[in-house]
């Protein structure tokens, strides 16, 4: 295959070149390629996102290599939440971050840089549903993981863990969330699942910061509420 640049550039040109090729690759050895292609300079590492994006829109691309050493694995949480499987998470994280370098020169600095990598993720992850002729999946929890989300949100008498056996805390989790709206359940995992800040939160979700907040207030009384109802019928 030959040796990969050591920048990000080299990366993009190296992707662009072998991309037929890539996509014969398991996921788990382009993610790795991209991601020694992508190292940054030891002297980044104290520096801040700002800083770094800074240096990256002047064409510093190991600048761009230290945000995405910071960020990677966010994203592909992200991205595995809604695809399920790892292996196709993986090569569509890579286009992400391949995509994010392409588009720094536009980037526009408002806080954090998260909420922008995760804006091309929600993107990136929608246009592949689309190929497929599917509609885009939401994110994904296990119920294991819905328990530990209603060990967050849980308060009094609904705590899910007071006086039920294991298989029946795991079912009545599951049964408050397939109770919430589409919209109630995508906030609570992302809010409380995969621990997305609000800015994040509502890049995702393509919605205000305001709106975000309120859907998460009705969401968790909601979720609470639904706990509590479950109670009380046992």
């Amino acid at each position: 295959m030959g040796s990969i640049d050591t920048t990000f550039s080299g990366a993009c040109r190296e992707e662009r070149r072998l991309s037929n090729r890539t996509l014969r690759l398991p996921g788990a050895k382009a993610h790795r390629r991209l991601r020694r292609a992508l190292r940054g300079r030891p002297d980044h590492h104290e520096l801040g996102d700002r800083e770094l994006m800074a240096l990256a829109k002047s064409g510093d691309s190991t600048a761009f290599g230290e945000i995405f050493e910071r960020h990677v694995d966010g994203v592909f949480a992200y991205v595995k939440a809604r695809v399920g499987d790892a292996s196709l998470a993986e090569d569509l994280t890579q286009d992400c971050f391949v995509s994010a370098f392409r588009a720094v020169g536009r980037f526009h600095w408002q806080g954090q840089v998260m909420p922008w990598l995760l804006s091309i993720a929600h993107n990136r992850v929608a246009n592949h549903w689309r190929a497929l002729g599917r509609r885009p999946e939401q994110v994904r929890l296990s119920v294991a993981d819905w328990v530990s989300t209603a060990d967050h949100v849980a308060t009094g008498d609904a705590d899910p863990h007071v006086g039920a056996d294991a298989a029946y805390q795991l079912q009545r989790v599951a049964d408050a969330a397939g109770a919430l709206s589409d919209a109630e359940r995508e906030v609570i995992a992302l809010r409380f699942g995969l621990e997305l800040s609000v800015p994040e939160t509502a890049a995702v979700m393509q919605r205000s910061e305001t709106s975000v907040r309120s859907l998460q207030y009705r969401a968790v009384k909601r979720f609470r509420d639904l706990l509590a109802t479950e109670d009380g019928e046992t």
